[in-house]
This record gives C-alpha cells, structure tokens and sequence, in this order.
C-alpha cells in the first residue's frame, strides 16, 4: 500500500515509461538522471502532462513559493522564478528519516523571542490537502524520497505518504484566493488542475541560525543540480517490479 502510493510516477513515466518487469520482483540497475546531495533545496514542479493546456503560461519547472493567507499562515502556490521561491531543508533524526516522519522547514529567522521555525503544513481536506508554509514546524512526513525507495528524489506528504499533488488554475485571484494554489493530491483531480511531482533541486542553504535552541537536526537531501537541465530520454524505464516490491 505505502509503495503504490508513494511511487505513483505517471509525470515520471512520461518521459521513463514503466515497462513490465525483466524478472518478477527484481531489482534491476538502471540509467537515470545524476543526482548529488545538498544542504537546501528548492521544490521544482515537474507535471504529468508537461503539454497541458490549463495554464497560460506553463507552469512546467515552476517552483514552490507561498502568499499571505494570516497571522503567521502562508498559502502554497507556484512561481515561476526563484526570485519569490523558498529554500528549504529537511529536519529529522536517524530513525524519523526511516520511519518517514521527518519534516520540511525553512531557515529559523530570528526574532526579540528567540528564532522561529517555519514549515510545510499539510491540512486534509474532503477532496484534497491543503499546502502551507506556515510559523512553526510544520507537519510530520514531508520529505524526500530517494535510494531504495525511489529511483527518483521526490517530495513525499503525509496523504499516504504520496508524491503527487496538484495545480489548480484560479478565475478570479484574490487575497484569499491566489492563482496557481497547490495541494496535495488526493485521488480527485478537478478539471481546472494538473497533478505533477516536485522534484528537488540544491539549493544555497546559508547560516542555521537556532537549530540546536530549536531542537532541529538538518540533515542533507538528494537533489538536482538543474531540473531544468534534466534529460529524461536517455533514461531507462521504471519496472513495476520497483513499485511493488517494496510494500
């Protein structure tokens, strides 16, 4: 159940198809895109239908950025540029990087109280999951999958512990309502939305101002130097093999 939903690669496939295995359940070495290692990353949108029509302009390789929605809340949405983007790290111990329950945070940023943590926030909703970056530490198992778990380092939130999530196309922005909101995928995909996967690309990190007050433990996350950049046709496919045997 936890491999079906966390390896859901249609985005992925397009470009990697998923093939019928060599050999039942094997585990098979393949070619794909050069990952390295980073302190920060930023979250780049790479869509399961990169010719889709919703969006003008297209929001292929678009990245994770949020606007005002509160007091200390902040709605997630996608921006084009890095220029309005976040920078983010991923926090957790040994065993909460196993058990999937680390977190996504931004740099603590200091204030007359002492630093402030802020984080991904996942809040469920009937048909989706609401995605914020918020004051505070955010919501346990966001995260980034990769090695045995993935061929692939992607964003994982909590719903079932998936990769995918959605874009939707807004009428009327506004204050409350901004364009280009994104939300974690939850087998409902209206007709004004686009599912897509993010994938991580290294980023500076800079200082950690108040991770030991705050009791934090960064550790490093697989990323892309340029999603961009990234050739996916001298890929080889993802087996189904990958995806089941893991459950």
């Amino acid at each position: 159940m936890l491999a079906a939903a966390l390896f859901a690669l249609a985005g992925l496939a397009a470009a990697a198809p998923i093939d019928d295995p060599p050999c039942p359940g094997c585990w098979v070495p393949g070619n794909y895109p050069p990952t390295t290692s980073g302190a920060g990353i930023r979250l780049v949108a790479n869509l399961s239908d990169p010719t889709s029509k919703i969006f003008d302009p297209p929001v292929q390789h678009w990245y994770l950025g949020s606007v005002h929605g509160g007091a200390g809340i902040n709605d997630a949405i996608l921006t084009p540029t890095t220029q309005y983007s976040h920078t983010f790290f991923v926090n957790g111990t040994g065993p909460e990087i196993s058990g999937m329950a680390t977190n996504v945070l931004l740099p603590p940023f200091e204030s007359s109280n002492g630093p402030i943590p802020m984080g991904l926030v996942y809040k469920p909703g009937q048909d989706r999951g609401y995605l914020q970056v918020n004051i505070g530490e955010g919501t346990r198992s966001f995260g980034i999958v990769h090695g045995m778990r993935s061929r692939y380092p992607l964003l994982f939130h909590p719903f079932q512990y998936s990769s995918e999530f959605m874009v939707c196309k807004v009428e009327h922005p506004a204050v409350t309502r901004p364009d280009y909101p994104v939300f974690a995928y939850q087998g409902t995909l209206p007709d004004n939305c686009a599912k897509f996967h993010f994938l991580p690309e290294c980023a500076p990190l800079g200082d950690l101002i108040g991770v030991e007050e705050l009791h934090l433990k960064h550790v490093d996350s697989s990323c892309y130097e340029s999603v961009k950049a990234l050739d996916w046709t001298t890929s080889d496919p993802v087996y189904w093999s990958d995806l089941t045997s893991l459950n």
